[in-house]
């Protein structure tokens, strides 16, 4: 029986929490973040719920930290009227989803459903089959990869792991944990592109008590979280060089001190890196310390794009349409050769993230056993879809500008906007004109 972990400090709020909770849960309380997190410590949650009225001053805190202990959970938060404007804020740290306070039973049990619906596959293995599909091919580039992954997974080198939005590079790092002799361990992921640049470093290194305003207790960090294990550094280009200065220390000498603290900690854990981003480009540019790069680039993995696999592409294709239609309760047996042709042709911009994403709705439409040039998206039936057309490089450019952008932001935007200089509503015209959603990126990161 899974478990529902309930944060809440006001009893009355709780009560109503606990009677919208669907059967299959096994009830745990907590009355604070702190005795929240040593629960999780102890043991794990399918569901968590808090409404943060504990952690007033710490509520992206805590529930970056929830994320990053219970990585496949959802998160509800119930969140008071005056304080609704922390609510983008929360999302993009990690929260499922959002309940208005005082809390209505009807509306927690909708919440609820809707999460649960959501991610009701995401209590599965660290690595699902359908995850490991991301990485399936028959293609000389990825036969070379998966046979770097597992001679690497059996040392315990760092890793770097180079590749495009929607790759997998997640689910390389997984993948060698898994074949690691850490698999047993914690698989800690830090999305450095996601934490604000004035909480990193307590984030990741914790913090005592009285360090800084709001840190009313001790409280270990992400390495801690990791120690024995492997941490993850999703988008470790986005590291302002002070914080490379201070990871760097930690990567040299193994050890860490909290901030606050005078006590030096010894840690034992497995760094993998990913990156989008040209380092040697950006270490030109003075925004990646050298002496960062070469301790990161120790064995790097370069995760192909999609477009240089053509052959992979009915491959994956023919995968993902059985598993959606299987979902579906649908037929499927094929896929009709003019629609191979003209899938095998496009680009994929946002590579195998982006075919998986796009046949996901293709099998909500399909009406029969065949997948034919009818059921493909109409912007890739178009001549400019295939690979040399003016049209086709321009969707390309503007489609991967937005992956990049929204994928930075977690589809946030307000500051997606701010960046790029357009405003929403032409960002929103230019998402619907690529086939994208913001809730893509909110929900993958």
């Amino acid at each position: 029986m899974k478990t529902a972990l309930v944060i809440f400090a006001n009893d009355d709020d709780a009560s109503v929490i606990e009677e919208a909770l669907p059967s299959g849960f096994k009830l745990s309380r907590a009355r604070s973040g702190e005795e929240g997190l040593r629960f999780l410590r102890k043991g794990g949650a399918g569901l968590i719920l808090t409404d943060l009225c504990a952690e007033r001053m710490m509520a992206e805190a805590l529930v970056v930290r929830l994320r990053a202990m219970a990585r496949a959970a959802p998160i509800l938060v119930a969140i008071p009227e005056e304080r609704r404007r922390e609510g983008a804020m929360l999302l993009r740290s990690g929260a499922t989803d959002l309940l208005a306070l005082p809390a209505a039973l009807e509306e927690a049990r909708s919440r609820l459903a809707g999460v649960l619906a959501r991610q009701q596959e995401r209590e599965a293995p660290e690595v699902s089959d359908f995850d490991r599909t991301m990485l399936a091919g028959e293609s000389s580039a990825m036969g070379r990869l998966r046979e770097q992954m597992a001679v690497v997974a059996r040392t315990n080198l760092p890793v770097l792991i180079h590749g495009e939005s929607g790759t997998g590079k997640e689910i390389v790092a997984r993948n060698i944990h898994a074949q690691s002799q850490r698999s047993a361990a914690p698989f800690v992921v830090v999305n450095c592109a996601a934490i604000a640049e004035s909480l990193f470093e307590a984030e990741l290194f914790g913090h005592v008590r009285g360090a800084f305003t709001g840190a009313v207790a001790n409280r270990p960090g992400l390495l801690e979280e990791a120690d024995g294990g492997t941490l993850f550094l999703d988008e470790v280009g986005e590291l302002a060089p002070p914080f490379q200065a201070k990871l760097l220390r930690v990567m040299q000498e193994l050890e860490y001190v909290r901030v606050g603290d005078t006590r030096i900690r010894a840690l034992d854990v497995r760094f993998i890196y990913a990156t989008q981003k040209d380092l040697p480009r950006e270490m030109a540019e003075g925004r990646i310390r050298e002496d960062f790069y070469y301790r990161i680039n120790v064995f790097e993995l370069r995760v192909p794009p999609l477009r240089e696999r053509p052959d992979d592409v009915l491959l994956l294709a023919s995968y993902f349409l059985r598993h959606f239609c299987r979902e579906m309760g649908k037929p499927f047996e094929r896929i009709e050769p003019e629609a191979a042709r003209m899938m095998a042709g496009y680009r994929w911009p946002g590579n195998v993230r982006e075919l998986q994403n796009r046949l996901r709705v293709a099998a909500l439409y399909l009406k029969g056993p065949a997948f034919g040039v009818q059921d493909l998206p109409l912007d890739l039936r178009s001549p400019g879809a295939r690979q040399g057309g003016f049209a086709r490089a321009k969707m390309e450019f503007e489609r991967g500008y937005l992956l990049s952008l929204l994928s930075k932001h977690r589809g946030n935007i307000y500051r997606a906007s701010r960046e790029s200089g357009k405003q929403r509503a032409e960002l929103y015209r230019m998402i619907k004109r690529c086939g994208l959603s913001l809730e893509q990126f909110r929900e993958n990161g």
